[in-house]
């Protein structure tokens, strides 16, 4: 497309209607982050960066754009159970 945030955007929204697990952690973090008062939106968008740029790197190298390093896990802000 040639946009890359326009891409990375469309590729997380993809891979979470098809990755239940991803939708699932992607969910938990959220809602967990909601659950804190921010005084600012951006640190609330800094707080689930992490995750979301995890689920980027999964979907990317699932569509072969990108190998998933080793340093993409990420832990489950609601459980602390680790997902890759």
């Amino acid at each position: 497309m040639g946009r890359p945030a326009v891409d990375d955007h469309l590729l997380v929204r993809d891979n979470l209607r098809s990755d239940a697990d991803d939708r699932a952690l992607c969910e938990s973090t959220k809602r967990t982050l909601l659950r804190r008062r921010w005084e600012d939106v951006n640190d609330y968008a800094d707080a689930k960066t992490e995750v979301v740029r995890a689920i980027q790197a999964r979907a990317g190298a699932a569509r072969g754009a990108a190998p998933a390093r080793r340093e993409d896990r990420t832990r489950d802000a609601a459980s602390g159970d680790v997902r890759r």
